[in-house]
């Protein structure tokens, strides 16, 4: 391809070559002339390579890592493979609807040039509870992209990211530590250099759920909930984390009650027990928020602490399975 490429749609994949075809499939007669779509092979043991064989059009690159990598790292394979403007990651285990790609295509007729994440709806109950707020728009810039990102709204799989910006931040986080929620510190990243959202009013994927996922295992093991903690610790310290905390101060009541007590928990887990109190008091005349129930948790990693709570976790999930419950 000759000319300059818009969308370089990246699939990662290791050992799916039964899911993989789905996945290609549902990208490759959406592309357009101006896009690309680029596989990355982790070093995959199956017949993975057999797969990818048949697929000869011009928009397929393949490239075989040399050894096995982690999952993130993976990610900044495809980053530096890109030759797009844009990145959009599908996971072997998800598909495409139809339309999918028009659909970031017209989102780039409303992106501006600090637009680095065009964002599809992907939980619609929880993308209706916040657009009661006058500051939610299609188009959300600092402090609002780190709010939402805390209040659980961000983390579809199908998300087309600008190279520029992630290039910017040096890509996605690799360590191991931060496995399931690596996506969330990339955002809060881009957000922290005052990067914007784009976000956009229909769900672009479909996602083969099961125990074959990475995130179903790390949900079962408990190293989602260690992961979270790593990640909210790292989220804590970057520069803007203070201003947010000043945001969420004077507009949290507002909110839902599901989407506080999402914040609640993750700045628990951050280890900011004053930030915890500043936003407690904040809420307190919400209904139905702090019950006893409710808070339990959020209350218990604020008063011991992050570290001691995950270990508070730890403890319990291995008296369950002595039970075996």
């Amino acid at each position: 391809m000759t000319a300059a490429v818009r969308f370089s749609v990246c699939i990662p994949t290791y050992n799916r070559a039964k899911m993989l075809p789905t996945a290609i499939d549902s990208v490759l007669p959406q592309l357009g002339e101006e896009d690309e779509l680029l596989i990355i092979d982790n070093a995959s043991t199956d017949e993975t390579a057999e797969v990818l064989n048949r697929y000869t059009d011009a928009k397929v690159r393949v490239v075989r890592n040399p050894k096995a990598v982690n999952l993130y790292e993976n990610h900044n394979c495809c980053i530096e493979h890109a030759r797009g403007e844009w990145v959009i990651i599908v996971h072997s285990d998800e598909k495409c609807v139809p339309g999918a790609i028009a659909a970031f295509g017209e989102a780039l007729k409303g992106a501006t040039e600090r637009t680095a994440l065009l964002l599809p709806e992907f939980d619609r109950p929880c993308m209706q509870e916040m657009r009661g707020r006058p500051w939610y728009q299609q188009r959300l810039a600092f402090p609002y992209t780190f709010a939402m990102s805390l209040s659980g709204i961000g983390a579809p799989s199908v998300v087309g990211f600008r190279k520029q910006a992630l290039e910017e931040i040096g890509g996605f986080g690799t360590e191991r530590e931060l496995s399931y929620f690596g996506d969330h510190h990339c955002y809060m990243r881009l957000s922290d250099l005052k990067w914007e959202m784009f976000l956009i009013g229909s769900p672009v994927e479909k996602r083969d759920c099961g125990e074959h996922q990475a995130s179903w295992k790390m949900r079962r093991s408990g190293e989602s909930d260690r992961s979270l903690t790593y990640a909210m610790e790292r989220i804590a310290k970057l520069p803007s984390w203070s201003a947010v905390i000043d945001f969420l101060e004077k507009d949290i009541a507002a909110w839902p009650g599901a989407r506080i007590l999402v914040v609640m928990r993750l700045v628990a887990l951050s280890g900011k027990r004053r930030d915890f109190k500043r936003l407690r008091r904040a809420c307190k005349n919400v209904r139905g928020v702090f019950g006893f129930r409710n808070m339990l948790v959020p209350r218990l990693a604020s008063r011991i602490g992050p570290r001691n709570f995950m270990r508070t976790i730890g403890w319990w999930r291995w008296m369950q399975q002595v039970m075996g419950r």
